[in-house]
């Protein structure tokens, strides 16, 4: 199949629960994570054709879409703070206005972090992703950064984030 009969017809179906503006954005979105193209290449190329693997992942993503399932949990991952976080059912969507607060807590958590001369303790309740507590800690290596939930599901999703011991937050399990 073509790119571009993959995306009209996409995008057709999905105007049909979305509006056009946003059928376009999920079928971008859809076929920018699978195939690894631009909003462009089907018209830069128009004889782009879609591997049979790789459409059957996008059709599997498109019937996911006409059900109402967010893009992010279709593409098992949303951006937050410039990083890409893994997202499944198990926990939330991580939202801008959150992004906002967090960059906010970051510059003042890190002057109260220098005029105190201390590194800061931080606890992130309902850590669900873990974007907040890891956007804490790796914003703020100094930091004892931990994320609480109460879902095993959440801290797997959360604490499966970013390889590696450098900002590393603590994930606990914990009713509170």
């Amino acid at each position: 199949m073509l790119l571009k009969d993959f995306i009209v017809s996409s995008r057709h179906a999905l105007s049909e629960l979305y509006p056009e503006g946003e059928a376009r954005s999920l079928v971008d979105g859809l076929c920018g994570k699978i195939l690894g193209v631009t909003p462009q290449t089907h018209i830069l190329q128009p004889g782009f054709c879609i591997d049979p693997a790789l459409l059957t992942l996008l059709e599997d993503g498109l019937s996911r879409l006409l059900r109402c399932e967010p893009l992010q949990y279709v593409l098992g991952e949303a951006w937050f703070l410039g990083r890409r976080f893994k997202v499944t059912p198990a926990v939330l969507i991580p939202r801008p206005e959150t992004e906002e607060m967090v960059d906010m807590a970051l510059r003042k958590a890190g002057n109260l972090s220098r005029d105190s001369g201390r590194p800061l303790r931080v606890l992130d309740l309902c850590t669900g992703s873990g974007c907040i507590a890891w956007s804490m800690a790796l914003g703020l290596p100094q930091s004892e950064v931990t994320g609480l939930d109460i879902s095993p599901e959440a801290l797997s999703v959360a604490s499966s984030q970013f390889d590696g011991d450098d900002g590393h937050p603590r994930f606990v399990l914990s009713d509170v």
